[in-house]
C-alpha cells in the first residue's frame, strides 16, 4: 500500500503539472504514454514488437496522434488523415497483411491492434483536445471525478461489498463498491461546484459526476476483460503498485474516447 500511495503522489504530480502546462509538453507527454500502452497490449497478446504487423500499428498509432493532438494543428494541415481515413486504410492494410502472412496474422490480432491505435490513442488524444476546448477546470473536474470514484468503490467495497459486480471479468469488485464509487463521485461534484462554480447549476454538474463515474468503472471492466482474456493479472511493471499505464489510465481513456460524441 505505501507503494502505490508514492507512485500514486509522485506520477499524479507529474501528470497533473504537465497537464497545466499543456501545449507541446503535455503532447509529448500524450505520446508517450500511448506508446507505452500499445507496448503493453502488444506484450500481453505476445505479438512480437518488432514484427512487420506491429510496425504497422505503430505507424498508424503515430499519424492518429500527430493528426489529434492540439499542439500539432500546423502538422494536420499537411497530412490529410482524418480519423474515418486512418481507419478504412487500416482495415485495408491489415486485411492485406493477413494475405502476405498468410494468415499468421489472426483476425484476433487485427482486432487487437485496431484497439490499440484506435481506443487507446484516441483515448489519449481526447485528453489533449479537452485540456484545450474545454479548459483546465473541466480536465480537473474528470480527473476528480474518476480518482474519488476508484477510491470510493474500494472503501465502500472492501467494507461493505457482498454482491458481486461481474465476477467472470473482475472478481473482486462488487455492486456495493460501485454505489459507493458513484456516491462519492456525486458528493464531490456538489463540493467542486461550490467550490469553483464551473456548471450552470448543480444539475448539471451531479450529471457530469455520474456519467463520467460510471464511464470509469466501465473503462476499468473493459481493461480486466482484456487481461482475463490474456490471462495476465497486470498491463506491465511501470508504476510500480499500480501495474501498467493502461492499469493507471484505463477509466480516463474510456472517459475521453466518449467525449468523442460531444457536439
Amino acid at each position: 500500500m505505501r507503494q502505490r500511495v508514492i507512485t500514486a503522489t509522485i506520477g499524479g504530480s507529474i501528470f497533473v503539472l504537465i497537464t497545466i502546462a499543456g501545449g507541446w509538453l503535455l503532447s509529448l507527454l500524450l505520446v508517450v504514454l500511448s506508446a507505452i500502452a500499445y507496448h503493453e497490449l502488444l506484450r500481453m497478446a505476445k505479438i512480437p514488437l518488432k514484427s512487420l504487423s506491429s510496425t504497422v500499428g505503430a505507424l498508424f498509432l503515430i499519424a492518429l496522434l500527430l493528426t489529434s493532438l492540439p499542439a500539432s494543428d500546423h502538422i494536420s494541415a499537411w497530412i490529410p488523415l482524418s480519423l474515418d481515413t486512418l481507419m478504412v486504410l487500416f482495415i485495408i492494410l491489415f486485411l492485406i497483411l493477413t494475405v502476405l502472412t498468410k494468415n499468421r496474422l489472426s483476425l484476433a490480432e487485427i482486432s487487437l491492434f485496431f484497439i490499440a491505435v484506435f481506443y487507446v490513442g484516441l483515448g489519449f488524444a481526447q485528453f489533449g483536445t479537452i485540456r484545450e476546448t474545454e479548459g483546465l477546470t473541466f480536465i480537473f473536474f474528470i480527473l476528480l471525478t474518476i480518482w474519488i470514484t476508484d477510491s470510493g468503490a474500494y472503501i465502500i467495497g472492501k467494507s461493505r461489498g457482498k454482491t458481486k459486480l461481474w465476477p467472470s471479468i473482475s472478481p473482486k469488485k462488487t455492486v456495493e463498491g460501485m454505489l459507493g464509487g458513484l456516491a462519492a463521485a456525486l458528493v464531490a461534484s456538489l463540493v467542486f461546484q461550490g467550490i469553483t462554480g464551473y456548471f450552470a447549476h448543480l444539475g448539471h454538474a451531479l450529471f457530469n459526476a455520474c456519467w463520467v463515474s460510471l464511464a470509469g468503472q466501465l473503462g476499468d471492466l473493459i481493461e480486466s476483460g482484456i487481461k482475463r482474456y490474456y490471462g495476465v493479472k497486470d498491463s506491465g511493471t511501470l508504476l510500480p503498485g499500480h501495474g501498467g499505464i493502461l492499469d493507471r489510465f484505463d477509466a480516463l481513456i474510456f472517459v475521453c474516447v466518449l467525449f468523442f460524441f460531444k457536439p
